[in-house]
């Protein structure tokens, strides 16, 4: 009877560690998918103004060509 409390608890101590650990593994990768969502949203910004900026630049060369043929 003993030897069988015995055993459970040292495997309820083995299953405690082991949720500790899962928990402690649950929050590190809560926190990598936060920071890989913030850097997909900063690429996305780049993305975005980037092509906002190559619009502008083609609308700027349109105008110049446009200027040059008129000369």
């Amino acid at each position: 009877q003993l030897r069988r409390v015995s055993e459970a608890r040292a495997e309820q101590i083995a299953v405690s560690e082991r949720l500790s650990s899962l928990e402690a593994e649950g929050r590190r990768l809560g926190e990598m998918l936060a920071d890989i969502q913030a850097r997909l949203t900063a690429r996305r910004d780049d993305i975005a103004r980037a092509d906002a900026r190559r619009g502008e630049l083609r609308q700027s060369i349109v105008e110049t060509e446009r200027l040059l043929d008129d000369d």
